[in-house]
């Protein structure tokens, strides 16, 4: 939390100077500081990410199956009514270990759907097998 606090004062122009637990430094100044804000993107699932996530910008879940990403969201959505967030932009991505059925997606609440990317496992083994290069061979020549 205290890196995340420092990269956002040092994003906002200006000169900052910061005492915190982890980080201490005299007045100084990021040139030139960003012209937009940075979102900032948290993952994991645990509690503390998840309120970590519904203090910023975005929520990015990575290897999840399908089933787990309902109890996620209204933890997120949960934490962000906490914040005081829930009224601010915020995205989902999640990376999916296999692919929902049509049903499946549409039964989510559009509110609370996530972006989802997910690869069929065989496209993982044979980049493992055969490298980059070899598998988009395969994919273009499909």
């Amino acid at each position: 939390d205290e890196m995340l606090e420092v990269m956002a004062m040092l994003m906002a122009g200006g000169m900052v100077e910061y005492h915190g637990k982890y980080y201490d430094f005299p007045p100084m100044q990021m040139a030139p500081a960003t012209r937009v804000p940075v979102p900032v993107w948290i993952g994991g699932h645990s509690d503390i990410a998840l309120q970590r996530a519904a203090r910023h910008d975005g929520w990015l879940g990575v290897n999840y199956d399908f089933d787990d990403i309902p109890p996620l969201l209204a933890k997120l959505t949960e934490y962000r009514k906490q914040a005081g967030s829930d009224h601010l932009p915020f995205e989902t991505t999640v990376t999916l270990n296999e692919v929902p059925s049509a049903d499946a997606v549409t039964a989510m609440s559009s509110a609370t759907t996530p972006r989802m990317r997910t690869a069929p496992r065989s496209l993982f083994a044979r980049r493992v097998r055969c490298g980059k290069r070899k598998v988009r061979k395969r994919i273009t020549a499909s």
